[in-house]
């Protein structure tokens, strides 16, 4: 319950300016409820722009009075968000009704909380209660925190807080989450390793097997089950999630590149067998310093360089205005899949960095992505976009450009292929097809052909990326 008050006017909490070019965001979730006592510079809300997911501080310590827009709302910077409870003074209210009130408050939390504490676990939603209540025991942990957790795939339950009172903090849970990607698991002693050959026999029958008594050897025979006609019932089961948040921005700002951008793909297919011997051998060194090195910093490096011989590619279109600006340095996005989505941060003056810099340097960004700490300043003023598609899989992918820029390139897998080497032998080699996609507004084709070609010599070549 709230004090009573004598205002009536309401205190209006707009939504303020985020960052450059961020015109409007979704709410994601409020962080404090109706009637409560927020201190200044709290987390009240999380937002969501086209940029970053930000989380909204009180502008004062103040009782939150009605939230006036609603989780999923598209919200302009300017627009009223909340009002604010007015509070009282002693002329206004006599004391003995605030210390009434107060006492009436104090009980109702304390029933709430005892509530909390001793609700049985199935009386929780089966898919929070694992974030809520451990052997009857409410799990302390702010909205955010919990929000994080579940992002990152980590059970409260299972996390020893070390905030005040057992409080699980965002700290608890990204440091759960390190463990979680590197277990340490006993690899079996070598003499224990046993060979295993299997033969599979399609007929009537079971399975039979036969095996020595040392392990060093098993022969299977596998028979199919014949069919027996029986069909499955029909199932019309569905699943339904929101398409809020990053997933929505993301299919905002790429409707909105295929409807506007005549766009065109080139692809070329670059030689790497002489750049992963390289690779291997610099690996370790890296590994040393706790850094990972893929083929992606080469790309990146190459990248960079061919964009300052070519720099159609790294513009900007200001239809508008008529003019198409060309940038004179590097800031190359990175797309990074994340549990909640797709994020592009900035690699700022990536045509300044080495290959070692830039290896550490994405390494720390997709960290930060995957685990929610970017800042707005690393989601910023990106010229050109490459997106790593090839550890997953697949040989050529097409990218959807990222508006304001004109070009995106799509690194693929690696493959064994049969190629020609300089003495006409054929021989087995790497190969990686790049995927380049460009605003046909901006870039021709015969200019595209030549920037992929600058980044195919500097890749099959790729000493010279080292100097």
């Amino acid at each position: 319950m709230m004090m009573s008050t004598t205002t009536a006017s309401a205190d209006l909490f707009t939504l303020p300016d985020i960052g450059e070019g961020v015109a409007e965001g979704e709410i994601l979730q409020w962080l404090a409820e109706e009637g409560t006592l927020v201190q200044e510079d709290a987390p009240l809300l999380e937002v969501m722009t086209d940029k970053v997911t930000v989380e909204i501080p009180a502008p004062k310590t103040a009782i939150l009075g009605k939230r006036l827009v609603q989780v999923g709302d598209v919200v302009p910077v300017g627009s009223p968000i909340c009002q604010w409870g007015t509070g009282n003074t002693n002329e206004d209210v006599p004391l003995n009704t605030a210390v009434d009130d107060l006492s009436s408050l104090a009980d109702a939390i304390v029933h709430d909380a005892t509530e909390a504490y001793v609700a049985p676990i199935s009386a929780v939603d089966a898919e929070t209660a694992e974030e809520t209540v451990v052997d009857g025991k409410l799990i302390l942990a702010t909205p955010a925190t919990r929000k994080l957790a579940r992002t990152m795939g980590i059970a409260l339950a299972k996390i020893k807080g070390s905030g005040e009172n057992g409080r699980v903090t965002k700290q608890d849970v990204e440091q759960a989450f390190e463990r979680q990607q590197s277990p340490t698991t006993e690899k079996p002693m070598a003499s224990q390793k046993p060979t295993v050959s299997c033969s599979f026999t399609v007929g009537a029958g079971s399975v039979s097997k036969q095996a020595n008594g040392t392990g060093a050897s098993a022969v299977a025979s596998v028979v199919l089950p014949k069919e027996t006609g029986a069909t499955l019932a029909p199932t019309t089961a569905t699943t339904q999630r929101p398409y809020t948040g990053i997933r929505r921005t993301i299919g905002d700002r790429l409707l909105v590149a295929k409807k506007t951008i005549p766009d065109f793909a080139f692809i070329e297919a670059i030689d790497v067998t002489q750049l992963e011997a390289i690779r291997q051998q610099a690996k370790p060194l890296l590994e040393a310093q706790g850094i990972k090195l893929s083929i992606l910093p080469f790309v990146l490096k190459a990248v960079s360089q061919a964009l300052l011989a070519f720099p159609a590619l790294n513009s900007e279109l200001r239809e508008a205005e008529g003019k198409i600006v060309e940038k004179q340095f590097v800031n190359l996005g990175l797309a990074v899949d994340t549990p909640t989505g797709l994020v592009v941060p900035v690699l700022h003056q990536a045509h300044q960095q080495s290959v070692h810099q830039l290896a550490k340097n994405v390494q720390q960004l997709a960290e930060q992505a995957r685990t929610g700490k970017l800042d707005r300043a690393s989601m910023q003023g990106g010229t050109f976009t490459v997106t790593s598609i090839g550890s997953i899989g697949g040989i050529i992918g097409i990218p959807i450009i990222n508006p304001p820029e004109v070009a995106i390139m799509a690194v693929n897998r690696i493959v064994k292929q049969p190629i020609v080497n300089d003495r006409d032998e054929i021989v087995v080699g790497k190969v990686m097809n790049l995927t380049l996609t460009v605003d046909h507004r901006v870039v021709d084709g015969a200019d595209a052909a030549r920037f992929m070609n600058h980044v195919k010599q500097l890749l099959e070549a790729p000493l010279a990326l080292l100097l």
